[in-house]
C-alpha cells in the first residue's frame, strides 16, 4: 500500500507543475487477455474476458502532446482447460504520453504499475477463495495503444505487455517431478470509450 500511495503521488507531482491547461478523462471498457505463460511450451492458460474503469487527469504541453497518468481499476485474469477461472482485481497506475499523429488519431505509451487488491476463483456456479501468496502483489508491463477523440469522447484501443512475472511455475509428471519452469505475466488488449471534462487555468 506504501508503494501504491508514493507511486500516484510520484505521477501526480511529475506532470502537474506549470501547464496551461488540463483535462480530465472518464473510460471503461474490457479486458481480453491472460496471465501468459513464457519459458515454456508445455503449460498454457486460457484468456478471459474482464472489465476497467479509469479515471486520467491529462495535461496538455502543446497541441500534438499530453501527459496523463491513468488510475485504473481492472478484472483481468486466466482460464483453464477444466472450466476453473482465477480473477485478478487490479489497481493500477499508467503514467503515460499521448502523441497526436493524423487528425483525431493519436498514439499512447506509457508505464503500467499494477497492484493485487484481491482475487477469487470460479468454476461453474460456484466460487473458491485462492491461496494468499499465489499471486505477486505488484506487476510492471509497457502500455501501447491508439485513441481516437471525437468532441470530447474517446475510442481507445490498448495493449498490456506484462515485463515481471506474477506467478512462478513448475510443470511437474505424474510423480511430482519438476519437468519445466515457467513465468506467468499479464498480456492483454483493452477497448475502452471515454468522455473528456477540460479546464483551464
Amino acid at each position: 500500500m506504501k508503494n501504491l500511495l508514493l507511486t500516484i503521488i510520484v505521477s501526480l507531482i511529475s506532470i502537474s507543475v506549470g501547464f496551461s491547461q488540463y483535462a480530465l478523462q472518464i473510460e471503461g471498457g474490457v479486458n481480453h487477455g491472460k496471465v501468459a505463460v513464457t519459458q515454456t511450451d508445455i503449460y498454457q492458460h486460457e484468456n478471459i474476458t474482464g472489465g476497467y474503469l479509469s479515471l486520467m487527469p491529462q495535461y496538455s504541453l502543446n497541441n500534438r502532446m499530453n501527459l496523463r497518468s491513468e488510475f485504473q481499476f481492472s478484472i483481468e485474469g486466466l482460464g483453464f482447460e477444466n472450466g476453473y477461472k482465477h480473477n485478478l482485481y487490479y489497481v493500477r497506475v499508467i503514467p503515460g504520453v499521448e502523441l497526436k499523429v493524423l487528425g483525431p488519431l493519436s498514439v499512447l505509451g506509457g508505464l503500467n504499475i499494477g497492484y493485487i487488491a484481491t482475487t477469487g476463483g470460479c468454476t461453474g456456479g460456484s466460487s473458491f477463495k485462492i491461496p494468499k501468496g499465489t499471486y505477486k502483489s505488484s506487476d510492471l508491463g509497457l502500455l501501447t495503444g491508439i485513441n481516437y477523440t471525437m468532441n470530447k469522447f474517446n475510442l481507445a484501443v490498448k495493449y498490456n505487455f506484462g515485463l515481471t512475472s506474477i506467478i512462478d511455475i513448475n510443470v511437474t509428471d505424474v510423480e511430482g517431478i519438476v519437468v519445466d519452469q515457467g513465468l506467468g505475466k499479464n498480456r492483454f488488449l483493452q477497448v475502452g470509450l471515454g468522455y473528456r471534462i477540460d479546464f483551464k487555468d
